[in-house]
């Protein structure tokens, strides 16, 4: 009997020595937990933005602006949204806490992470029936007040070229208004007409575009915040351009041109600084069209070129040498 005790005792000792040891460990290994649904959490911390300028106000809103560049304010808690299935639409861009639900449909339909949903109709803007539509996301202001986007010709490029747009629109995203910025003048039943290719700094300040229906070409820069537009002219031997690139503080851009000559296709890459007289300047000149797949870096003292199929090439502004690049 004694025996029979002692080990029922055993046992029991085991068993409680055992669940202390499980729950010892458990409170060290974090507890995996299955969501039973996807929750966005915005960032808690407090940032202050500067005012975002409306570009049809008149320029005494650039009192609102102490420095001559506004300042680009990155929260302190980044995170990028997945919105997996964006109210049965798949996510075909997203800008900061928005989404673009798709490209390819009319109205188009935006979202944030909170669920707020805006729509917008081509279709009843234009008056008319709008096919084979593509929307392209350009920029979101800093304070995520506006959101542009484009209307293109084309979601997905066959060959390397320049993105052509139709019109480019920005949306007010505490209303839902959309303004048209760069006006269509296109036949949609043809499918011919004014495009253009334009790029909007990463500040947001400044619009540069290229309309491509002139006999001559002019690069446009239009300044949000003085209401500013500069028109440039380009060499006549041009016929498109495009492929913007700014840097960081918005006062320098490189782009690229085509020209055509003996049914051959040419490449030519120009620098401007957008606060210096008569800085433009074609840094390369005429190069075969594959060049046309080369990504462009622009820093403050000059331009580096990243063709696919060669080495980094650096232009130095200062100098005007384009030599290889160091780093």
């Amino acid at each position: 009997m004694k025996k029979i005790f002692a080990v029922w005792l055993g046992l029991l000792i085991e068993l409680v020595l055992g669940a202390c040891n499980a729950s010892s460990v458990t409170q060290d290994v974090p507890q995996t937990v299955q969501p039973t649904d996807t929750v966005f959490v915005s960032p808690t911390s407090t940032v202050f933005f500067i005012p975002t300028v409306d570009p049809l106000t008149p320029t005494a809103i650039a009192k609102f602006f102490h420095t001559l560049e506004a300042t680009t304010v990155t929260p302190e808690a980044t995170f990028t949204p997945s919105y997996e299935d964006c109210s049965s639409r798949w996510a075909s861009g997203v800008r900061g806490n928005w989404a673009l639900c798709s490209g390819f449909e009319n109205p188009i339909t935006v979202v944030n992470v909170s669920g707020k949903t805006w729509m917008f109709s081509y279709s009843s803007y234009y008056g008319r029936d709008v096919k084979n539509l593509c929307t392209r996301l350009y920029h979101l202001t800093s304070d995520e007040k506006f959101l542009y986007f484009s209307l293109d010709t084309e979601c997905e490029l066959i060959e390397p070229g320049f993105v052509s747009s139709i019109s480019l629109f920005r949306m007010d995203l505490s209303s839902g208004e959309v303004i048209e910025i760069l006006k269509s003048s296109y036949d949609f039943d043809s499918y011919t007409g004014s495009v253009y290719t334009a790029s909007i700094s990463p500040t947001g300040r400044r619009l540069a575009y290229i309309y491509h229906q002139k006999p001559l070409l002019e690069l446009k820069v239009l300044d949000f915040q003085t209401g500013e537009a500069r028109s440039i002219p380009l060499e006549e031997k041009y016929e498109s351009g495009g492929m913007f690139s700014w840097s960081e503080d918005g006062t320098k851009l490189a782009f690229m041109l085509e020209s055509e000559r003996d049914n051959e296709h040419f490449i030519s890459m120009i620098f401007l600084d957008l606060f210096e007289d008569d800085s433009i300047v074609t840094f390369i000149k005429d190069k075969e069209f594959s060049w046309i797949s080369s990504r462009l870096e622009v820093t403050n003292s000059g331009v580096k070129v990243i063709p696919y199929f060669d080495m980094p090439l650096f232009y130095d502004v200062e100098t005007g040498v384009l030599s290889p690049a160091t780093e």
